[in-house]
């Protein structure tokens, strides 16, 4: 009896690439029998900047920071929590 060779995969050919959201597919053929191998390749996920306060907050209103992705520039918002104001006003003694 002969043993089987096994597969010998060539390099791999991008079918479709991964992107942030998406899937992509790579492709290998054996260079001894040239079967096809098709694989799945997870997609990137998105890579975020440090953000950038859009809207700025103040003591009434929040305000938003904007976050944008480096690879396909989709952004995504995130709340800025209120100012709390000291109250200014407060007649503090100060303890001997």
């Amino acid at each position: 009896t002969v043993d089987a060779l096994g597969h010998n995969w060539n390099e791999s050919e991008v079918i479709t690439a991964a992107t942030c959201i998406s899937e992509g597919q790579t492709k290998y053929i054996c260079t001894e029998c040239s079967e096809t191998n098709i694989e799945t390749v997870d997609a990137l996920g998105h890579n975020w900047n440090e953000g950038e306060v859009t809207t700025e907050a103040t003591e009434t209103t929040t305000g938003l920071k904007t976050y944008t992705c480096i690879v396909c520039s989709e952004t995504k918002t995130e709340e800025i929590e209120k100012i709390i104001e000291d109250d200014k006003n407060l007649d503090v003694q100060q303890l001997p």
